[in-house]
């Protein structure tokens, strides 16, 4: 058994050196089946706000939120809506998420920038909304219930 296994070793590695030395190195089939095809990768959907909102928030509550951040921003591009508070604060993007919510390590520039991402506004009404409920935003509440 081991004299056989040496010797289609031997012929193995004969051949294929000698293949490399004539220029015809064995060279493996590819193997073909449908899914070695060419596929388009798809581009990654980016989500608005509001299909964020839809995403984290309960159904019940995902369109209340929705009429909320709508009536917080007056209907502008919330993207960029700041709103600046009496007592120094100010709340900024489409939900109006005020400052005293940015973590200590981020500065307002870095805040900011973090809000204009969909997701992270979302993340960051969501977790608002879990700890305050819509009271958060009483005054827009109010408005919409």
């Amino acid at each position: 058994m081991k004299i056989r296994i040496m010797k289609l070793v031997v012929y193995f590695l004969i051949g294929g050196c000698f293949g490399v030395l004539v220029g015809r190195a064995v060279k493996p089939k590819p193997i073909i089946s449908p899914l070695s095809e060419v596929q388009p990768t798809p581009t990654p959907s980016v989500l608005r706000w509001n299909d964020e909102i839809r995403v984290l928030f309960p159904k019940d509550k995902a369109g209340t939120m929705i009429r909320i951040c709508i009536a917080e921003t007056l209907g502008r591009d919330g993207k960029y809506a700041i709103h600046w508070e009496d007592d120094g604060t100010y709340s900024y993007g489409w939900c109006q998420i005020n400052s005293i919510h940015k973590p200590v390590r981020m500065n307002d520039f870095e805040w900011r920038e973090y809000l204009e991402d969909p997701k992270n506004h979302a993340l960051e009404t969501y977790r608002i909304y879990l700890s305050q409920g819509f009271s958060a935003w009483i005054n827009s509440y109010q408005k919409v219930k």
